[in-house]
């Protein structure tokens, strides 16, 4: 509790006149002064002890700085003496026309003067005066003194970063503690040697008004005015740090690259930051978030970079170079095309650049089984597959085992999704045969060895896309490096000028990679784009999954399919296999068909078996045979299968 007491000064007498003053005494003169209080005679609750209980109260006349809990004699002190208490009076030798102040020492037991000079015995209570001048004219003066019942404090001053981001270990900084005279009481210079906070403790601070000053090398300078009125003090002082500006940034070296042939890729590169030269002393963090992100499926990886600056990588005439290298590891993908993004957000302010696209195939991934339907002529066909987890390679076809845990999967949205863990199975569907010239997906092609390009005269390609598989026939002779019979991909698709170019497979047409052509060929050449459907299994983890599979393809509608072919590929197989072609349609030609009697019209291709993430059977159903053809009965103990939903 603070409490304001009255001095009023009575002028008892000067020293001889001016003449006969001895220098020792020059410009000084006796004061008599006598101490009154006001009428707040409460006892504060804090401790200490009230004027009244005192029974020695210490005067010291000092310079104008602030009092402190150490009264014993210094050279600052200007004079000393005890109050007398039976008339509050107390005489002080005191220098004319200098600014001086009172300090004011309360105990509870008798003391000499002579005991007090040490300053050993602690003082019970405090009292300080405002600063006064009295000069040769002063007759009297009222001046007031602030008492407190505690007399000084345990100050702790608790320095930190508004941001969560704390400090960077080593960073210099200084606290400035000052009255409010501006004299220096306290200057601590330290390191950082924590990142969340500096700690600053200062004992027996005076009660009173300060003010505090804390430097650190990338923050602002923080300075406040407090007051210290209890025996324990805590200072939360929140330094800002002065941010990186968005426009400083800037990326470079930035690519993507699968790993292997998995579903995952890895992004690099560096983020530089140009801080002006004129802040280079002012900024020493980079207060951000930074992910890479895969915006085709929205998956994204966590690159935010260290808070402190690295050491600079160059220095110019405007800017302070800084740069910092980043990686995203196993960044997921889906088939397809996966554009890769790096995007920083400061101070809610982003920035987002492109890194680069990478082509994932699912189907060329070596820990994926891949079913790929494709057909020439017809339309509405679906892919379908049961797995039966729990049948396993050891067991013999015909065990009864192929009742348990059946799954079901296929194009229609219901079964897109692996029933156990919801890893997407199912990744294409189709119905319908691009269109390429007057409703049919035929058109006559050149081609440009040079440039490894096919000139489609007079077509239209807005229905085919990057991996469109097609088939190439001739009535003379295909042009070098092309084989009739074998199922090309799509890529370099240029629909004002007409042309394509062909690749080996889907993940080389994603990636640009050009079948060589080395001649024209001759005679008349055709290409024929194809309807496809896929099915990817890897509901272990990202690998196909032990159990047994069967396959079918169904032709939906009704019997009009041909050129219909189902390639297997996959771990354990190497090349992959391909069941087919057949037909659904029946020409009355004498070939074999697929069953195309009763409906649904289905015909089973394979029959798989996985172990170990492995496919160790593979068997090609016969077309126009049933699985009967691996064990006899074995159809009738699966049962029938179940057949496409017609979508209304």
């Amino acid at each position: 509790m603070i409490r304001s007491l009255g001095l009023i000064f009575l002028l008892f007498s000067f020293l001889a006149g001016c003449a006969d003053i001895e220098p020792v005494t020059q410009g000084t003169a006796f004061v008599s002064m006598r101490l009154e209080q006001d009428s707040l005679n409460q006892r504060s609750a804090a401790k200490g002890i009230t004027p009244e209980e005192s029974k020695t109260i210490l005067v010291v006349l000092r310079p104008p700085s602030q009092c402190s809990s150490n009264y014993g004699n210094s050279t600052q002190d200007m004079d000393r003496a005890l109050l007398d208490l039976s008339t509050q009076e107390v005489e002080l030798m005191v220098p004319l026309e200098t600014q001086m102040k009172l300090c004011l020492y309360f105990f509870s037991e008798d003391y000499g003067l002579t005991e007090l000079n040490t300053g050993d015995v602690e003082a019970e209570s405090f009292g300080e005066s405002d600063v006064f001048i009295v000069d040769s004219e002063t007759t009297s003066a009222t001046i007031d003194v602030v008492y407190w019942g505690t007399f000084y404090s345990t100050l702790t001053a608790k320095i930190s970063s508004k941001s969560s981001a704390g400090f960077i270990v080593g960073t210099s900084g200084s606290f400035k503690l000052s009255d409010l005279t501006g004299i220096a009481l306290k200057e601590d210079n330290f390191t950082i040697a924590e990142n969340q906070s500096h700690i600053v403790t200062l004992e027996e601070l005076a009660y009173g008004s300060y003010t505090y000053q804390v430097k650190m090398e990338g923050f602002s300078n923080e300075v406040n005015t407090f007051v210290v009125s209890s025996s324990e003090e805590t200072l939360d002082i929140k330094l800002t740090p002065n941010p990186v500006d968005i426009s400083w940034v800037s990326f470079e070296n930035l690519s993507v690259a699968q790993i292997g042939t998995t579903d995952q890729a890895d992004a690099t590169g560096t983020l530089v930051v140009k801080v002006p030269l004129d802040q280079q002393d002012n900024v020493k963090q980079i207060l951000s978030t930074m992910v890479v992100k895969n915006s085709t499926n929205s998956v994204t990886i966590n690159v935010t970079p260290p808070t402190k600056l690295p050491t600079a990588s160059s220095v110019d005439e405007e800017f302070v170079h800084y740069r910092i290298d980043f990686t995203a590891n196993n960044v997921t993908m889906e088939t397809g095309s996966n554009l890769f993004d790096v995007i920083i957000t400061i101070g809610g302010q982003s920035k987002q650049v492109e890194m680069g696209s990478v082509s994932y195939d699912a189907c060329v991934d070596a820990n994926t089984m891949c079913l790929k339907l494709t057909w020439s002529d017809g339309s509405d066909p679906d892919l379908h597959s049961m797995y039966w987890p729990d049948w396993g390679y050891t067991e013999t076809l015909g065990t009864g085992s192929v009742f348990d845990d059946q799954n079901h999967v296929y194009g229609h949205p219901s079964y897109q999704k692996w029933l156990l863990t919801g890893d997407k199975v199912h990744l294409e569907d189709a119905t319908t045969l691009p269109n390429l010239i007057n409703a049919s997906n035929q058109t006559t092609f050149t081609v440009d060895a040079g440039a490894n390009t096919l000139f489609l005269s007079g077509s239209d390609l807005t229905d085919v896309s990057v991996s469109t598989p097609v088939l190439l026939s001739s009535d003379g002779t295909l042009p070098g490096g092309l084989d009739a019979g074998t199922i090309y991909y799509l890529h370099g698709i240029d629909n004002v000028n007409k042309t394509v170019q062909l690749a080996t497979n889907s993940l080389n047409a994603m990636q640009g990679n050009a079948v060589i052509l080395t001649d024209h060929g001759s005679g008349t050449h055709t290409l024929t784009a194809l309807g496809a459907e896929t099915q990817v299994w890897s509901t272990n983890n990202g690998k196909v999954g032990d159990g047994t599979y069967l396959v079918w393809v169904e032709d939906v509608s009704n019997a009009d399919l041909q050129g219909v072919r189902v390639e297997l590929s996959g771990p354990g197989l190497n090349p992959s296999i391909t069941n087919g072609p057949f037909r659904f349609k029946d020409l009355d030609d004498g070939v074999t068909e697929a069953q195309n009697l009763t409906e649904p019209y289905q015909q089973h291709v394979f029959l798989i078996q996985v172990q170990n993430g492995s496919i160790v059977r593979s068997d090609e159903i016969p077309i126009g045979s049933t699985v009967d053809a691996l064990k006899n009965g074995l159809k009738a103990e699966i049962g029938e299968l179940p057949a496409s939903i017609i979508v209304q």
